[in-house]
C-alpha cells in the first residue's frame, strides 16, 4: 500500500497534485465571465440605441408639451437649479420639496377617505380607529395633544381635488353683450330656515315657495322633523309643513344638521328650554366652530354641552338640558349673531318665559361698524318675521322679552327674495349694459336698503313696481367713491370694476389685510392696491359661494379665466351657471330634449311560425 495522494498517467508516472490548480480555476472562470458580461454589455447598449433611435422617430403625441409644463412646475427639474445657488437657497427649496410632498400625500389621504365614504365602510368604529392611530404617531414628534387634535381636524377638512380638475378647469368667457334678464328670483334661504323652526316647532300648516332646494336646506328638514316637525318638500322648490304635535321633550336623539352653521343654532336654541337630550353630527366644515362660549353660556340654562370627541372643539357635541332656565338669561358678547337670532325666535315654544339682557352684547357690536351694520340688517328681518307669524316677543332698549303663548303661523309665507344673491344678478348692466328684472318678494326694508345701495353705487337705474324690482343703466358709470356695506367677495369686485373704469378707487384695510382678497386679485392680474399686476394663468380655487359668484361676473374685466371648482354653487344656488350660460337672455328652466328620430312601428310577423304538420297515421311508413 502506498500513501501516495497524487495521480498516475497511462504509463505509470506519478504526478502530485498542484496546490493552487483551484486558485488558477477561479481566475480562469473570473476573466471567462467578466468577457461574457461585457460582450452583453455591448448587445444591450446596442439594442438601447436602436430603441433609442426608434423612440426619437416616433411623432409628437398630444399633450407633451402638457406634461413637461406640469413636470417643470413640480420642480423635477430642481437637482439642476442647486448645483448654482448658495447653501441657503437650497435648504429653503428642499424644504418647499417637503412641503410639496406632504401636500401631496395629504390629497392622497383625502381621496381613500372620499372613497370610504362613497362605499359607506366610514363607520365610527373606522374613524376612532383612524384617529387613535394618528395620536399614537403624533405623540411621538408632538409634545402638545392639543395640536396634535387640530392638525387632525383639518386634514379631515380637507376634499380631494384631483390635478385633472386643475387642467379640465371651468372656463369663464362670458359674452360682452347687453343683457335682457327675466327670471323669478330666489326666495330667502336664510329667513326659509327661520320660519321652517317656528313651523316645526309649533305644528301648524303651511308652505313656502321658490326655494333653492340645497343640500344643507335638506339636512336641516330632516333634523326638525327628527325634534317633532312634519315638513317635506317637492323638487320645484316648495316645502311644506303638516299639522303635528310640534317641539316636545325628546331623550337619545341624534340629528345631521349638514354644513350650514346657521341650521346647527336653529337645532341647538329649540332643545335648551325643555329637558332634552340629543346628539348633534355635521359635515366638517363645522369640526373647527369653536364651543367653548357656547358651552359656558348654557350654565344659565341649565344645560351642559359634551364633546363626543374628548378634548376637540366641534362638532359632534352632546346636549344635556333640564328644562329649569333662569327668568333672565345674559348674553354674552361671544355668541354667534345667529344664534342669538335662534334663541329670540325659539323662546316663545320653551316652557316657560325668559327674558333677554342684551346689554352686554349690544355694547360689543358698537364696537364693530360692519357687525352692528349686519345686525341692524338681519334684524328688520327678524321683526317682520315677529309679525307676521305674532310671536309673543316685545322688545326694548336694552333687552327683548317672551312669553310662552299660542303662536299663529300663516297658511302661505312668502319668502323675502334673497338680496345678497339677486345682488349679483342686478350687477350685470354694470359690466355689460341692459338690464335685469327679477319677479319676488321684495317688501323687507333692509332688501331694498342694501339692494339700494350697491345699485346705487354701481350707476344702476333701480325700481321696485309690484312683485318685480328691475335694474338698468350703462356699463362703467359709477357714482360714489365708497364701497357700500357688502360682503368682501362683492366689495372686492366693486373696487375691481370701479378702477378698471377710471375712478380712483381703494379697499377698505380689513379687505386689504383678507388672505382670500389677495388671492382673488391676483387671479385676476391685479395687486391688493389694484395695480396691474402680473398675470396668474393659474385656475382659481373659491374659498366660498360668494367668491365664486364674483369671479364668474370679473370674467366681463378679464376673459378667459378659470374657475376649479364651479361646484361649490350647487349649496348655495343650484341654478347659477344655467343662467350664467345661457347669457344674455338667460333660462333656467331645463330645456326639453327634442328627439327628432321616428320610433319604431310595431311590425306583425307573418310566415315565421309554419302551420304544424299532421300527425303520420298507422298506414303511412
Amino acid at each position: 500500500m502506498s500513501n501516495f495522494s497524487g495521480t498516475a498517467d497511462d504509463n505509470g508516472r506519478k504526478f502530485h497534485k498542484f496546490d493552487g490548480h483551484k486558485k488558477n480555476f477561479q481566475k480562469s472562470g473570473e476573466r471567462s465571465r467578466s468577457r461574457f458580461e461585457n460582450h452583453k454589455d455591448k448587445e444591450h447598449a446596442a439594442g438601447f440605441r436602436e430603441r433609442n433611435e426608434g423612440r426619437q422617430e416616433r411623432p409628437a403625441r398630444f399633450g407633451d408639451d402638457k406634461r413637461f409644463e406640469r413636470n417643470e412646475r413640480n420642480g423635477r427639474n430642481d437637482r439642476a437649479k442647486r448645483e448654482r445657488i448658495s447653501p441657503k437657497q437650497a435648504d429653503l427649496l428642499e424644504v418647499c420639496d417637503l412641503d410639496r410632498g406632504i401636500i401631496k400625500l395629504i390629497a392622497k389621504r383625502a381621496k381613500v377617505i372620499e372613497r370610504m365614504i362613497q362605499y359607506k365602510s366610514l363607520d365610527a368604529v373606522t374613524e376612532k380607529s383612524i384617529r387613535t392611530s394618528w395620536e399614537q404617531n403624533t405623540n411621538k414628534y408632538c409634545p402638545d395633544p392639543k395640536i396634535s387634535r387640530e392638525l387632525y381636524l383639518l386634514v379631515q377638512s380637507i376634499k380631494a381635488v384631483d390635478e385633472t380638475d386643475y387642467d379640465h378647469a371651468y372656463n369663464l368667457a362670458p359674452l360682452p353683450i347687453p343683457v335682457q334678464v327675466d327670471l323669478q328670483a330666489p326666495a330667502s334661504v336664510r329667513l326659509a330656515r327661520f320660519y321652517m323652526m317656528l313651523a316645526a316647532a309649533s305644528g301648524q300648516k303651511t308652505c313656502m315657495k321658490n326655494l333653492a332646494l340645497t343640500d344643507s336646506l335638506i339636512h336641516l328638514i330632516k333634523s326638525l322633523n327628527v325634534l317633532g316637525g312634519d315638513l317635506w318638500f317637492e323638487n320645484n322648490g316648495t316645502v311644506f309643513s303638516r299639522e303635528s304635535k310640534g317641539l316636545q321633550r325628546g331623550s337619545d336623539k341624534i340629528i345631521h344638521v349638514g354644513s350650514d352653521e346657521q341650521s346647527l343654532w336653529i337645532c341647538l336654541a329649540l332643545c335648551l328650554g325643555l329637558p332634552y337630550h340629543l346628539k348633534i353630527t355635521g359635515e366638517n366644515q363645522l369640526c373647527k366652530i369653536d364651543f367653548a362660549p357656547v358651552a359656558k353660556f348654557l350654565a344659565q340654562f341649565n344645560a351642559r354641552l359634551v364633546q363626543v370627541i374628548p378634548a376637540s372643539e366641534g362638532l359632534p357635541i352632546r346636549i344635556e338640558a333640564s328644562g329649569m332656565i333662569s327668568e333672565t338669561i345674559r348674553i354674552p358678547a361671544a355668541l354667534p349673531m345667529d344664534f342669538v337670532f335662534a334663541l329670540i325666535l325659539a323662546s316663545p315654544f320653551w316652557e316657560s318665559a325668559v327674558t333677554f339682557d342684551m346689554s352686554e352684547y349690544y355694547q360689543e357690536l358698537q364696537k364693530d361698524d360692519e357687525k352692528l351694520r349686519a345686525w341692524n340688517t338681519n334684524l328688520e328681518d327678524i321683526l317682520d318675521c315677529i309679525a307676521l307669524c305674532r310671536l309673543p316677543v316685545a322688545m326694548q332698549e336694552n333687552s327683548i322679552s317672551t312669553r310662552h303663548e299660542p303662536v299663529r303661523i300663516p297658511e302661505e309665507i312668502a319668502l323675502a327674495s334673497d338680496g345678497e344673491l339677486c345682488a349679483s344678478f342686478f350687477l350685470l348692466p354694470a359690466f355689460t349694459s341692459g338690464s335685469v328684472s327679477l319677479k319676488g318678494q321684495w317688501n323687507g326694508r333692509g332688501q331694498q336698503k342694501y339692494l339700494a345701495q350697491i345699485m346705487d353705487f354701481a350707476g344702476l337705474e333701480f325700481s321696485v313696481q309690484g312683485n318685480a324690482a328691475t335694474a338698468k343703466g350703462v356699463s362703467g358709470n359709477a357714482r360714489k367713491n365708497s364701497i357700500p356695506p357688502c360682503n368682501k367677495a362683492t366689495s372686492a369686485l366693486l373696487a375691481l370694476w370701479a378702477k378698471v373704469n377710471g375712478q380712483d378707487m381703494n379697499l377698505a384695510q380689513s379687505n386689504k389685510d383678507c388672505p382670500l382678497t389677495a388671492s382673488f386679485l391676483a387671479h385676476l392680474g391685479y395687486t391688493e392696491d389694484l395695480e396691474r399686476g402680473e398675470d396668474l394663468y393659474d385656475p382659481f380655487m373659491a374659498p366660498g359661494a360668494e367668491w365664486a359668484v364674483a369671479y364668474a361676473l370679473a370674467a366681463y374685466l378679464r376673459p378667459r379665466v378659470k374657475l376649479v371648482n364651479p361646484n361649490i354653487l350647487n349649496d348655495y344656488y343650484p341654478f347659477f351657471w344655467r343662467m350664467y350660460n345661457t347669457l344674455p337672455n338667460p333660462s333656467i328652466d331645463k330645456a326639453e330634449r327634442k328627439d327628432d328620430t321616428p320610433k319604431p312601428r310595431r311590425v306583425i310577423a307573418q310566415g315565421v311560425y309554419a302551420d304544424l304538420p299532421k300527425p303520420l297515421s298507422s298506414d303511412d311508413d
